[in-house]
C-alpha cells in the first residue's frame, strides 16, 4: 500500500499535463491575438496619419496664399483651392493645428476660405485654438 500511495496515477498525471498544455496554448493565441490588433491599430495610425499629412500639403501648396495673415484683404480661392478644401480631413488637420502654426495661418481667412468653397466650419467648431464663430 505504501507504494501505491507514491505512485501517481498515470490517468490523473496525462490529463493534468493535457490542462496545463490547453491553458499555455490559449495563452500563447491570445498573445498572438493581441500582437495582431496592436499591428492594425499601428497600421491605421499611419495610415491616417499619412493622410492628414498629404491633405497639409495640398492645402499648403493650393490654400496657402489665401489664408496666411494679415487678416485683410480676404480673397476669393481658386477652384483647385476649393478641390482641395472639399477633400480635406478637415477634423485631421485641426487636430494637428498648434499655436505656432496659428501664427501663419490666419483663422478668420481659413474660414473664409471654409465658406466660399462651401464646407464651412460649424457654430463652435474648435480648430487648433480658435473656435469658429456662427456664420455671417
Amino acid at each position: 500500500t505504501h507504494s501505491q500511495r507514491s505512485h501517481t496515477n498515470p490517468i490523473l498525471h496525462h490529463s493534468n499535463n493535457k490542462g496545463k498544455r490547453r491553458r499555455c496554448n490559449i495563452v500563447i493565441a491570445m498573445a498572438k491575438l493581441m500582437c495582431l490588433c496592436f499591428i492594425i491599430l499601428a497600421i491605421a495610425v499611419a495610415v491616417s496619419a499619412d493622410e492628414c499629412e498629404g491633405d497639409r500639403q495640398d492645402m499648403i501648396k493650393e490654400c496657402g496664399q489665401y489664408t496666411k495673415w494679415p487678416a485683410e484683404p480676404k480673397l476669393d480661392p481658386s477652384k483647385a483651392c476649393c478641390v482641395v478644401w472639399q477633400k480635406a480631413n478637415i477634423p485631421c488637420l485641426c487636430a494637428g493645428l498648434t499655436k505656432e502654426k496659428e501664427k501663419i495661418w490666419c483663422m478668420e481667412k481659413v474660414g473664409y476660405v471654409a465658406n466660399f468653397c462651401k464646407k464651412p466650419f460649424p457654430h463652435g467648431y474648435k480648430c487648433g485654438s480658435y473656435t469658429f464663430p456662427p456664420l455671417a
